[in-house]
């Protein structure tokens, strides 16, 4: 597994306050500029990252505390894993940009005794449309539940695929390694969550860019 220094790629345990996780959600993307890369169109990626985070807390003070199951839940933190995907527009105001995130996962057979041992490697997908973009700097979330990291390990790797009006508008991966490693595996979508299907929808909520609404499905 690529290790930063001192720092796993994404897992080491922050003691993040709900004030500092929602800074570090909603700053802007001028310091990753820095890393300057990706294509120069009129939307370019600029950085990819990710956090371990604790779940926010934003139950009501009652007592006693019960989970979905109806069983008494247990106060220790959850850490989700938060994907970033910062990224700028060109245009006054544009209203189609698309997010794909994907995330690489060796499972443990120990841990997940489901899993195929034939498949060495678990890739999951998931994606955002943004509209409403005003020019400047924007960015983009994916989030990994507790039990989906518990179940399946550490992400090995992640990347970014951008796209704006349909067309590709340039991908990011970290670590850096080969350009399109992504696209030799069948991902599988439905583990990475958009926020508002986590706690983090609830918090900030007015500072993100707006999310366009999933499209019902025809029967």
């Amino acid at each position: 597994m690529y290790k930063r220094p001192g720092l796993s790629l994404f897992l080491r345990r922050f003691g993040l306050s709900v004030a500092l996780l929602g800074f570090w959600l909603v700053s802007d993307a001028a310091d990753a500029q820095r890393h300057g890369a990706g294509q120069s169109t009129e939307a370019r990626l600029v950085d990819v990252a990710g956090m371990s985070v604790p779940e926010p807390d934003i139950r009501a003070n009652v007592s006693p505390k019960f989970d979905a199951k109806g069983v008494s839940s247990s106060d220790e933190d959850r850490d989700w894993l938060i994907l970033r995907a910062s990224y700028e527009t060109a245009p006054d105001w544009t209203g189609d940009v698309t997010v794909t995130f994907y995330a690489l996962f060796k499972p443990d057979p120990r841990d997940d005794k489901q899993a195929d041992p034939s498949r060495r490697y678990v890739l999951f997908s998931g994606e955002t449309s943004y509209f409403n973009l005003k020019r400047g700097n924007h960015n983009a979330f994916m989030f990994i539940h507790p039990d989906t990291l518990e179940r399946y390990g550490d992400v090995e790797r992640i990347a970014v695929q951008l796209r704006h009006k349909g067309q590709d508008a340039g991908s990011m991966s970290d670590p850096k390694s080969p350009e399109g490693w992504w696209t030799q595996l069948q991902p599988v979508s439905g583990q990475l969550l958009s926020r508002d299907h986590t706690p983090f929808g609830n918090v900030n909520r007015g500072f993100y860019d707006m999310m366009k609404p999933a499209t019902p499905q025809r029967r």
